[in-house]
């Protein structure tokens, strides 16, 4: 198997460069939900208020290069809680699926 090109790296890092400063959707429709549509994409970020089990709720997203750099960017998505009651302002993992956001794991 030959070594992939100077080149074909460079794609690649671009590519990726791209992936991680794209700006993350506020509604369902937005160009970068239709990017990702089939892809599995995971956000990090804080429930705005009490979110409770078997219902959507708000998430502020939050970004940065590490993670002791994260930061609210202002921009929210709307995700379906399938497990427990989760408190405000609670650290938060969301997934997208084909469907939506989902909560993957909260904060205790």
């Amino acid at each position: 198997m030959p070594i992939p090109s100077r080149r074909a790296w460079e794609v690649v890092r671009q590519v990726v460069a791209w992936w991680r400063n794209d700006p993350i959707p506020a509604a369902a429709g937005t160009r970068t939900q239709q990017v990702f549509a089939g892809f599995d994409y995971a956000l990090i970020g804080k429930t705005n208020s009490a979110h409770n089990k078997g219902a959507n709720g708000t998430i502020s997203v939050y970004s940065g290069s590490t993670a002791a750099t994260l930061s609210d960017t202002g921009q929210d998505v709307t995700a379906y809680n399938r497990f427990g009651n989760i408190g405000a302002n609670k650290w938060v993992r969301v997934w997208t699926y084909p469907w939506g956001f989902e909560v993957e794991a909260a904060e205790c």
